[in-house]
């Protein structure tokens, strides 16, 4: 998954670059993928809520869940947690790849956050269907 994010950081550059567009299309992208993973996620919390913790790959989310709940929580996680993260990535990495990438001097925020912003929602779109074929696995099991 990691090398699949790597490796979209410059298509999702290029896609802001050449159509400004794309950076509307991006942050939307992202909010649909967003409730896509936690649609995903809420079908494992449903099932045994008590045992969420330890089935959650991502600690910092169990931990808010186990003392929020999952609603609270998905709100709470993608203010605090992940809008920071989008933006310090945009800010220190994704600047430093648009200035090799396009040879300027100073790069364009809005198209290194747009960029951010897809990266992300391919992140949390690869989860959920992961996250999907695992209940999948599980009820065909049973």
């Amino acid at each position: 998954m990691t090398l699949t994010l790597a490796a979209s950081t410059p298509i999702f550059l290029f896609l802001s670059v050449l159509f400004p567009e794309a950076k509307v299309f991006l942050i939307v992208f992202w909010m649909f993928t967003l409730v896509f993973d936690l649609r995903a996620t809420y079908v494992f919390y449903l099932r045994t809520p008590s045992q969420f913790g330890k089935g959650e790959q991502n600690k910092m989310f169990a931990f808010l869940v186990g003392n929020l709940g999952f609603k609270k929580a998905s709100i709470a996680f993608t203010i605090l947690v992940e809008v920071p993260i989008i933006f310090l990535f945009a800010l220190l990495l994704l600047q430093t790849v648009y200035v090799y990438l396009f040879d300027k001097a100073v790069a364009d925020l809005s198209d290194c956050l747009a960029a951010g912003f897809g990266m992300t929602a391919l992140g949390h779109f690869q989860a959920a269907l992961r996250n999907f074929a695992t209940a999948k696995m599980k009820v065909a099991s049973n």
